[in-house]
């Protein structure tokens, strides 16, 4: 049975868009599993190997999987997520068998934003080895990245070679809000006949209530689509649409409100109905409302007789303390200051500009254990 679920999760066909974690391992293949599994058969692994055991030490613990998303910040290229590789061996193997297994794998990420600590990895007996995984998705649009690190026996043929195990890697880049978008967020895409598209939205804790306005740009008469809204657990939250071309419904809106309103990752999936002749152009606009993001203040050099002032406003919606650096450029000098708050609700900083300054720009870090804190 152990060596049957390795074939068919190791066969299993990868499918556009959905996560191994959110949807399962893939499309099932049943040819392809048959064929790993025979050669597994052929070689003798089922009379000493079980599996290999992978445990992830960091989000996500317990899968054998890295996936980054529910985590409030999005992850460093340089921070490293450990996963913990060891042989689970047949019951019955004897000790000296355990004692005088080894094998040598070449580690083979399968996207360039997957990177590893070192590209081989080994395993000796029955003790455990680690290795380290780190994913670079800075500057990357918003969407669910999907990829993997394939692991291949060390001097197998690159011809036919087939990987002995393989780990998912999986990093979610939801839309967020800041100062600029104000919390409203916009997508769009083309999506045809019973097939659907996601996107993926940050909302922070304050929101009262979620907007959703879904349009068909383009599709004909006999194609419908319709948007569905689900929240940080996966429960479904009600939706919009259908729209269509026939009799001028081509948008439709929709707003969910209340208690129901959580903080998380939340996601929209926009799909065409199995009935749809034709692929259908979307267009699809977000809107968070109740919470005060900020605003930006424009000022004018000279308009008045006193310096200007810009008040810079920080708020933490969860108790706790937070530490961060406020720094304001002004014409080319940079000032900086080092602040921490203690169980506050905000604080403000003044920013005074004497007649002569034509540009200022200011911004605001934090350290990364103040991430999860909710800070705007």
């Amino acid at each position: 049975n152990a060596l049957i679920l390795r074939a068919v999760k190791m066969a299993a066909r990868d499918v556009p868009t959905l996560g191994v974690l959110d949807e399962g391992g893939g499309a099932l293949d049943i040819p392809a599993a048959h064929a790993y599994a025979k050669a597994l058969y052929d070689s003798g692994e089922h009379r000493i190997l079980r599996r290999y055991r992978i445990i992830n030490r960091g989000p996500a613990q317990g899968y054998e999987a890295v996936y980054w998303r529910y985590t409030p910040a999005l992850p460093r290229k340089t921070d490293v997520m450990q996963m913990v590789l060891a042989p689970e061996f047949v019951k019955g193997v004897s000790a000296e068998a355990k004692a005088r297994f080894y094998r040598a794998f070449d580690l083979v990420p399968d996207s360039d934003w997957i990177t590893l600590t070192k590209p081989m990895a080994y395993l000796k007996g029955p003790q455990p080895t680690m290795l380290g995984i780190m994913v670079d998705v800075e500057g990357k649009a918003p969407g669910l990245y999907c990829g993997k690190v394939q692991a291949f026996r060390k001097n197998s043929d690159a011809k036919t070679r087939v990987p002995d195990f393989a780990i998912p890697v999986s990093v979610l880049v939801p839309h967020r809000t800041n100062a600029f978008n104000r919390g409203r967020f916009h997508a769009a895409g083309k999506v045809g006949p019973g097939l659907f598209e996601r996107v993926f939205f940050e909302v922070p804790a304050g929101v009262q209530a979620v907007t959703l306005k879904l349009r068909m740009l383009e599709g004909g008469k006999a194609s419908q689509l319709s948007a569905a809204l689900f929240d940080p657990d996966g429960m479904a939250r009600g939706g919009v649409g259908p729209v269509t071309e026939s009799g001028d419904h081509t948008e439709a809106t929709t707003t969910l409100s209340g208690a129901r309103v959580v903080p998380g990752t939340w996601e929209v999936v926009v799909n065409s109905s199995i009935r749809s002749q034709a692929a259908a152009s979307w267009d699809l606009g977000i809107k968070l409302s109740g919470v005060t993001i900020g605003e930006v203040i424009p000022f004018a050099a000279g308009a008045a007789t006193t310096r200007p002032r810009v008040v810079i406003p920080v708020c933490c919606t969860q108790p706790g303390s937070f530490r961060g650096t406020v720094k304001a450029r002004l014409d080319r000098f940079v000032k900086e200051e080092v602040v921490e708050v203690e169980k506050s609700d905000e604080f403000s900083r003044v920013v005074r500009l004497d007649d002569t300054t034509t540009t200022a720009r200011w911004t605001i870090t934090f350290d990364r254990a103040t991430y999860a804190l909710q800070t705007d």
